[in-house]
């Protein structure tokens, strides 16, 4: 089983996006899914005081708050299974507490004629006890007949693993329990994003970036800038926001987003009307986790254009998907597209591979070549 971590959990859900099919305060259902896949979905369900995760790794509930669900249940639940390797690092620990207080044998004649000093009675009682565990059977039914057989012949009466079982249990978390526990902060992270929750700072957040921020408990709000530390408005006079709320927004996010839906509407315009159906125009959007949905004109799909796999619902070819994913990468990261993306030429110089006419290709061309989405961004 691979080892679980943030990383490795954040791997398992990159592509899921939460569906919200309850909210009414404390009683929430929760779907966390990616497209056309069932792999590795799960659904949080919260009443009071309950949190309940049930899905394709398993269900387990917690008898705990949603929106304050804390780290201590890494440790509390009971679904457990046998750890070898928990084992053999509290032996290994055992044996080296032993040896902490090895001098305390290191007497009588018959023990200081066979060893000549104390370093080599502890390399001998090592290397006798280091080579009884390699051998071992460490199972989970041989495990205890192993550690209660163990007998010392460099110390013969060491009672090394005395009350072994009563300090030690080899029982871990599983793994699915470990995974729906880093389920459930994931849960309540993209919730919390969802509702777009205030935070209540004393004088302000410390991370730079552009905020929302209002009084407290009022709903008028102001656009703020912070760097290096303080606080500037619109017109970057240096403010003071004391005990206010904070909401963070990517202004220029949602600036390289306009620009993509006014490109895909000049495109909509210009030669055989890519992206229009009947009257329709595809465009872009941002979910609350700033993940880029495409909206097909053909049957209004809403697709996530973060997936990998085949785009269901998606009404163009594998030259748009392309462009559409250029999109996506300009709007998430500001990476810039090169114009002759737009129209792109043939070989031979003399038509284009989306099938503008010439005159259609130049006019699309000549309409959007001024917006900041193309050239090499420095």
């Amino acid at each position: 089983m691979n080892t679980l971590n943030n990383e490795t959990f954040f791997a398992h859900v990159t592509e899921h996006h939460m569906k919200v099919i309850l909210d009414t305060g404390e009683h929430r259902h929760l779907r966390f899914k990616a497209p056309h896949t069932n792999n590795q979905y799960f659904d949080v369900i919260t009443a009071p005081n309950r949190v309940i995760v049930t899905g394709d790794m398993h269900d387990f509930i917690w008898k705990s708050d949603f929106l304050s669900f804390s780290s201590k249940h890494l440790l509390a639940g009971k679904s457990k299974e046998f750890s070898s390797k928990a084992l053999r690092n509290e032996i290994a620990e055992r044996i080296e507490g032993f040896c902490a207080d090895i001098s305390d044998w290191y007497e009588g004649d018959e023990v200081t004629e066979e060893y000549s000093s104390l370093e080599e009675f502890e390399a001998a009682f090592r290397e006798e006890v280091t080579d009884y565990f390699d051998s071992a059977e460490l199972d989970e039914y041989r495990c205890v007949s192993a550690i209660e057989s163990f007998s010392s012949s460099v110390i013969p009466n060491c009672k090394l693993f005395e009350d072994f079982w009563c300090d030690f249990n080899a029982d871990v978390p599983t793994y699915h329990y470990l995974w729906c526990i880093h389920a459930v902060h994931f849960a309540v992270k993209q919730y919390r994003q969802f509702k777009g929750e205030w935070q209540l700072y004393s004088t302000g957040p410390k991370a730079s970036g552009t905020y929302k921020v209002r009084a407290k408990d009022e709903t008028e709000f102001d656009i703020v800038t912070v760097k290096n530390g303080e606080i500037y408005d619109q017109d970057n006079d240096i403010v003071l926001c004391i005990n206010c709320e904070w909401q963070a927004i990517d202004i220029e996010a949602e600036q390289r987003l306009d620009i993509v839906n006014e490109l895909i509407n000049q495109i909509a315009a210009h030669g055989r009307k890519f992206f229009r159906c009947d009257g329709r125009v595809s465009f872009v959007e941002r979910d609350s986790r700033g993940k880029v949905w495409f909206v097909d004109s053909w049957k209004g799909d809403r697709i996530y254009t973060h997936y990998h796999g085949s785009w269901k619902g998606f009404s163009h070819g594998g030259t748009l998907r392309n462009l559409v994913e250029q999109f996506r990468n300009y709007i998430v990261r500001g990476n810039r597209i090169s114009i002759n993306h737009i129209c792109t030429k043939r070989l031979d110089g003399q038509s284009n591979i989306w099938g503008y006419s010439n005159e259609e290709a130049e006019k699309l061309i000549n309409a959007v070549k001024h917006l900041p989405i193309f050239g090499v961004r420095q």
